[in-house]
């Protein structure tokens, strides 16, 4: 029977996916040789700030961690042959109202657009590029989203003892241009 160790399975899991960025990469290079000079990439991290996020952290605020003493913040992206993906996720604890939280961030992701808000109930507005469909709404937690389908800021703020958490989402993906092939 083999046995390993959580810390020898999470090597393990992270040379499979190396290995298969590797393989990827192989595969799709020459295929997109136009567009080979852009590589091939990953980001698998634990530590990301707000330039990851593209929002400001809001003033005072501290990593937050649950009840396990672990933090959910992750930035992950894999790119190659000009299409590919990117998350990165901060979450933070701040000691004000969730209420102030909003209005901050309202305001910091207005410079991406028009902001969805997505525990209101309200219909997202018609000719809006996003929907709240993809959204399950809690009672208390307050969720901002600004962007389009493929490039998003996502905003999710609820109460937590005496102040808030909150958690920023900064998500994209892109796909070759057709029109290099």
């Amino acid at each position: 029977m083999d046995v390993c160790t959580y810390t020898e399975r999470k090597r393990r899991t992270v040379f499979c996916c190396l290995a298969g960025v590797v393989a990827f990469a192989a595969f799709l290079g020459p295929r997109y040789s136009a567009q080979e000079k852009s590589g091939v990439g990953l980001i698998l991290t634990g530590k990301v700030g707000p330039e990851d996020v593209g929002l400001p952290l809001y003033p005072k605020s501290i990593p937050f961690n649950d009840e396990n003493n672990e933090t959910k913040t992750s930035h992950v992206g894999l790119w190659g042959a000009g299409a590919g993906f990117n998350v990165a996720v901060l979450n933070m604890e701040a000691f004000d109202s969730p209420k102030k939280l909003a209005k901050f961030y309202r305001k910091a992701l207005s410079k991406y657009g028009a902001v969805v808000d997505c525990s209101t109930g309200v219909p997202t507005p018609a000719g809006s590029p996003l929907t709240c469909d993809d959204v399950k709404t809690e009672a208390g937690k307050t969720i901002l989203k600004v962007g389009t389908n493929e490039k998003q800021h996502i905003v999710a703020v609820e109460a937590h003892g005496r102040g808030s958490v909150y958690t920023l989402v900064a998500k994209g993906d892109w796909k070759p241009d057709e029109s290099a092939h």
